[in-house]
């Protein structure tokens, strides 16, 4: 699931910087005024999106909606809570939408909120994959190259590594 966000929160990030750059180069308005324009329709845009994805997440059947919410508290909440949870934050997205009329100058300090967070969980998300990579590797003891726990021999050297003991991990 982590892979997911990531990959969404890079998404918007590169879509707005594109979107504010490319604004910026065709108009005459300040960098600041449409910054301020490409992170309002990134706000918009991310509530109309997580709003009608709540709601097809919620009609998923069973199988997978468990996979979305494996990784959380409700992981063992009967299916019919975790679509109760999916269609009232659906309903959240929605009601915001309306409250804020549509208009991407009302999601401006939204679209900010969204990148901090973005920002954030990109931060959080790779350091996390770099330590499992890190994990998942050791130096050979002959010639120092990083290669994986799994290897019997050293590509770069040929050095034979001792087999694990049996139910021991590396």
């Amino acid at each position: 699931m982590w892979k997911l966000v990531a990959g969404l929160a890079t998404l918007i990030g590169v879509v707005t910087g594109i979107g504010t750059i490319v604004g910026w180069i065709g108009s005459s308005e300040s960098f600041g005024d449409v910054a301020d324009t490409a992170v309002g329709w990134a706000g918009l845009t991310y509530f109309a999106a997580s709003a009608v994805g709540v709601f097809v997440a919620a009609a998923l059947p069973e199988r997978r909606l468990r996979e979305g919410f494996a990784d959380t508290k409700l992981a063992k909440s009967p299916a019919w809570i975790q679509r109760l949870v999916l269609v009232v934050g659906g309903v959240a997205f929605a009601l915001v939408l309306a409250a804020e009329e549509f208009d991407p100058d009302n999601f401006v300090g939204f679209g900010y909120a969204i990148l901090a967070v973005v920002a954030f969980i990109a931060v959080i998300v790779g350091v996390q994959l770099v330590a499992k990579a890190r994990a998942s590797r050791h130096s050979c003891p002959d010639c120092a190259e990083t290669v994986r726990k799994t290897a019997r021999v050293c590509p770069y050297c040929g050095y034979r590594f001792k087999p694990p003991l049996e139910g021991s991990r590396r």
